[in-house]
């Protein structure tokens, strides 16, 4: 068994970090969903749960980092270029006609948005080969679903714009292995039951379910006739599951300052070192 799990029998009563699975029928087929257990072991067993069991969605790692990684990157990609685009679209306009009121960026992006590419490239007349293809990858960029192709979206409208294929997919690598921060996900390599490259574990889709429909096997809900009720498949190793709830509790317990607080201490502190500049200005130093 690999490390970051540990053996549980059937009849064990379930855990902080039990990994349990459902069958979702949807669009006329079978697929799987998965949560991690986040009640506390005391609370389960001296029953202060209010009979409901809670847990955060595990969903695979090709799936997080198509609809929701990609994604990201695709959205920073297309704010990034829109400026540039603008600029270059704004001295056509001046070179056709002075007087035409020149795009800002959020101009340019409603006009993508409700007439596509092919419409600004023949209004405006646009006769540059590349400037004619960042448009229409960003176009693409925006039509995106960020579902099963977000990734494949991502490398072309990169390639379109210089980015080397080998740096996004690095990039993607990392945000797995070393996500930084106060990241909102876990990576685990596996778990039992799935032949998938890895799941995340989604600190923030946190969700409950009674706990009459969540059976300790698969044998379980067979004999209750309850083949789309949650089954426990596994348990992460109690170092993993106490890192995972620990880096939630982190997520959630952060507490931002307000602006004007955090403007004040700005002031304060330049106020400061320049007072103590002045007087060790006047000491002759």
């Amino acid at each position: 068994m690999a490390d970051h799990l540990q053996e549980v029998s059937e009849d064990e009563n379930f855990m902080q970090g039990d990994i349990i699975r459902r069958a979702v029928p949807i669009d006329n087929e079978e697929q799987f969903q998965w949560g991690f257990i986040l009640n506390a072991d005391c609370d389960i067993e001296q029953k202060k749960n209010s009979s409901l069991i809670s847990w955060m969605e595990i969903i695979p790692a090709d799936r997080f980092i198509e609809r929701y990684w990609a994604k990201e990157q695709l959205d920073k990609l297309v704010q990034k270029q829109l400026g540039p685009i603008c600029e270059q679209l704004n001295s056509l306009l001046k070179s056709k006609d002075a007087s035409l009121r020149l795009l800002e960026t959020a101009d340019l992006l409603q006009w993508m948005q409700e007439e596509g590419a092919d419409q600004i490239i023949d209004t405006i007349g646009v006769e540059d080969v590349k400037l004619r293809a960042r448009i229409t990858a960003i176009n693409a960029a925006l039509c995106s679903n960020g579902d099963s192709e977000g990734l494949s979206d991502l490398l072309k409208c990169a390639e379109t714009f210089s980015q080397k294929r080998e740096k996004i997919l690095d990039e993607a690598r990392r945000c797995l292995e070393q996500p930084g921060g106060f990241a909102d996900y876990v990576f685990v390599p596996g778990i039992p039951g799935s032949k998938s490259e890895g799941f995340v574990v989604r600190l923030r889709d946190i969700s409950g379910v009674p706990e009459t429909e969540v059976f300790r096997s698969i044998a379980e809900i067979r004999i209750h006739d309850q083949p789309h009720a949650f089954y426990r498949v596994g348990r992460f190793s109690d170092g993993l599951r106490y890192q995972i709830v620990q880096k939630m509790a982190f997520l959630f317990s952060r507490i931002g300052s307000p602006r004007a607080f955090e403007e004040e201490c700005r002031v304060a502190a330049q106020l400061l070192v320049d007072q103590k500049n002045s007087e060790v200005a006047n000491n002759g130093v």
